[in-house]
């Protein structure tokens, strides 16, 4: 018989297994600090205990991250004699560090100091007695870190935000610390433990004088990271409650913008990293930063005004959607914050009202129902809500049309963006056939490219029913690793699946986020006015070549690949490099020559790179295998932080399968030309082509929907061997 649940069951709750995090903030309407600010996070995040990960009663990580308490402040300089004004200057500033207890405390201490010195900071506060031990419990006293707070300040005129983030990054460059935050706005303190725990292991949240208008609380239950100090929530800008599926994405694009990522960091590290760079080294207020990390789906973009429209068009072009995933996203800079869900809604997250105070929890349930003003109201998927301190020292709430229409003013005071809606549509071009089609593709030419029979009858029933057959996760043909018959380096590669991420949603709102969009040319600038320049939006990556390719684009919705390629040529921005090498070089000092020569190209002002294996088996031109070209050319150009200049297209005739198109879109191919796959169904009609191309497309969104994730351009090296 089932057991119906009961609360005198709920004492066996630490013995159970649990799996999510809780996020809570408060911030007051009145720009008072209050210990009830604080007090009221701690006692949500304790509520909701049943959102942490616990191991005999120990929790695994809890946060918060409030203003700097100033009369806290005042207390602690008057102990030490020294001046309580230095707490009222604007440049007082407050750095809470773990320092690993196996490294050399003192000497860490000491190259730290420097860095303040160096950077014209003078230290006017430091302790290590600050915490209780006693307080944590047998796991996070193996971890435990020496916790070192400081107060700092400046003996010069400094760009604050910038400098101390310099000085962070400086500091992390020994693996040994963690820089929990320095700032001269906000504290974090947090801890491998429960809620209860903070108040206990931190002395100043045991003062009455501990003090807050924006605070920001986070349990931490991690699926993905093993817990430690120096991964628990919050970070300096945000605490985050889910995860983030195309983190691999999201860290190649951060790298393409200098953003200096966390040496072994969680994607929740990374993730607040590079808001924090965008905000402190790129000028960003939060709200622009949390649009351009999180922009809306498209179909919700096509239904905007015409100025949101254009905003959004260059946000998603100069950045993109790389930060998907479950999320509720809790976040805070300076005088701003800002609250959002993802754009599937998988994370629950609540705004409440009270007399005084503005809430926004995972749970609605973390105070009575008596105290509220107004309905709880759930985040709807993509929302963002922003707030922000008036003049008067009243908060201003921005709903998502307010803060949207915020982001707009202060986006086109940073670049030109106007007319960027027009790229939504889908390209008109000129009728261009540059190509001719293979009819009849020879058993020579399947054998050179590595096919098998298999893969031709595949592509033959997509081609007849416009669907990928139904198949089990896997096939029956000889583990690549031990096959005695020739093999492409596809064959040694699965993609990942992910199978605890998501929970089932409707067709109809999947249908709607799913977005197998490509983007080509180079990309518009985050930081500067740049010239428009030729930049296309393709809704698939797979192109059609020839006459073939021109007829079915108007079913397709899709241009042909001579079509685009002759766009790009018109402007002098198209460079070709042949993925072929002779028997007198090595293949190393082939891919040395081709990547140099991609990045010459690029150099040049080319912004479309053709890599194509056309030529390889005849006239001495041995082939490359076209995922190995695309990979080394992908990361030539982004260690060369040209990568964001232009885009890839491979046209290839060893591109087989669905397996071997997104295989070749996650190493760097924004888009595809698989020559001999389309010519294979070729024939008297266009219909199989078009439905090939169909099916095709219908696969790689059953691709990204295994690993948790709805928008192509998100996937990146999500496979294994």
């Amino acid at each position: 018989m089932e057991k119906h649940w009961s609360p005198s069951l709920f004492k066996e709750f630490y013995h159970q297994e649990h799996d999510a995090c809780g996020i809570v903030s408060a911030i007051e309407k009145k720009r008072i600090p209050t210990k009830a600010n604080i007090d009221a996070v701690i006692n949500a995040l304790v509520k909701m205990n049943h959102r942490a990960g616990f191991i005999n009663g120990e929790g695994d990580g809890v946060g918060i991250h409030v203003d700097i308490p100033k009369n806290l402040w005042k207390e602690k300089l008057a102990a030490i004699g020294q001046s309580t004004d230095f707490v009222d200057r604007p440049d007082f500033t407050v750095g809470h560090f773990f320092i690993n207890k196996s490294a050399n405390a003192e000497q860490i201490k000491e190259h730290i100091t420097q860095l303040f010195t160096n950077k014209g900071f003078t230290i006017v506060f430091q302790s290590t007695k600050v915490t209780s031990s006693s307080a944590l419990g047998p796991i996070a006293l193996k971890e435990e870190p020496i916790f070192w707070q400081v107060a700092l300040i400046s003996n010069e005129s400094l760009n604050l935000t910038k400098t101390l983030f310099e000085l962070t990054i400086e500091i992390e460059q020994d693996h040994h610390v963690h820089v929990a935050s320095l700032s001269n706005y906000i504290a974090v303190y947090k801890v491998l433990g429960a809620g209860d725990i903070l108040p206990k292991f931190y002395h100043d949240l045991a003062s009455p004088l501990v003090a807050s208008t924006m605070t920001l609380g986070h349990n931490r239950y991690s699926t993905n990271t093993l817990s430690n100090f120096f991964r628990v929530q919050p970070f300096s800008v945000l605490g985050h409650n889910g995860e983030i599926n195309t983190i691999s994405k999201l860290r190649d694009e951060a790298r393409m913008m200098n953003v200096p990522l966390t040496d072994g960091g969680s994607d929740s590290q990374d993730l607040s990293r590079t808001i924090d760079t965008f905000i402190s080294r790129d000028g960003y207020s939060l709200f622009e930063a949390m649009d351009v990390l999180f922009p809306p789906i498209v179909n919700e973009i096509k239904a905007y005004p015409e100025h949101l429209q254009d905003l959004y068009t260059y946000i998603r072009e100069a950045w993109g959607h790389f930060a998907q995933g479950p999320a509720g996203i809790i976040s805070r800079h300076a005088d701003e914050a800002v609250f959002s869900v993802d754009a599937l809604g998988l994370r629950p997250l609540w705004k409440i009202e009270t007399e005084t105070t503005y809430l926004f929890s995972s749970e609605p349930g973390i105070i009575p129902s008596s105290d509220y003003v107004a309905e709880p109201k759930p985040l709807s998927p993509g929302e963002k809500i922003g707030l922000k301190w008036a003049n008067d020292d009243y908060i201003k709430v921005y709903d998502y049309a307010a803060y949207q229409q915020e982001v707009y003013n202060r986006f086109s005071k940073r670049v030109s963006f106007e007319d960027y809606r027009m790229r939504l549509a889908t390209p008109s071009l000129e009728k261009t056939v540059t190509m001719s089609v293979t009819t009849k593709v020879h058993n020579g030419q399947y054998a050179a490219f590595g096919w098998d029979r298999e893969h031709i009858q595949l592509l033959e029933q997509m081609a007849e029913k416009g669907a990928e057959p139904i198949r089990s996760l896997g096939h029956d043909a000889p583990l690549a690793a031990i096959d005695t018959g020739r093999r492409n380096i596809a064959d040694f590669i699965k993609e990942s699946v992910a199978v605890v991420t998501n929970p089932a949603i409707d067709r109809d709102r999947e249908t709607e986020h799913f977005s197998t969009r490509t983007i080509i040319g180079k990309r518009p600038s985050l930081v500067q006015h740049e010239e428009k320049q030729l930049v296309m939006e393709l809704s698939s990556p797979l192109l059609i070549e020839g006459n073939l390719g021109y007829e079915c684009s108007s079913q397709t919705g899709q241009p042909s690949y001579d079509q685009v390629v002759e766009e790009f040529n018109k402007k002098k921005l198209l460079h070709y490099l042949p993925a072929t090498f002779t028997e007198n070089e090595s293949l190393k000092n082939a891919l040395d020559r081709l990547t140099n020569e991609a990045k010459e190209a690029v150099m040049e002002g080319k912004s479309l790179i053709i890599i194509d294996d056309a030529a390889a088996h005849k006239n001495g031109q041995l082939w490359i295998d076209p995922h190995l070209i695309t990979s080394a050319v992908d990361q030539a150009l982004v260690a060369s932080q040209l990568r964001r200049d232009c885009s890839l297209l491979l046209r290839s005739g060893a591109i087989r399968s669905l397996h071997d198109i997104i295989l070749a879109y996650g190493l760097g191919a924004n888009i595809i030309s698989p020559y001999l796959l389309f010519a294979t169904v070729s024939e008297e009609t266009i219909k199989p082509a078009v439905n090939l191309h169909s099916a095709l497309n219908k696969g790689l969104e059953k691709v990204i929907s295994t690993i948790g994730i709805h928008e192509l351009r998100g996937y990146s090296r999500l496979f294994s061997s």
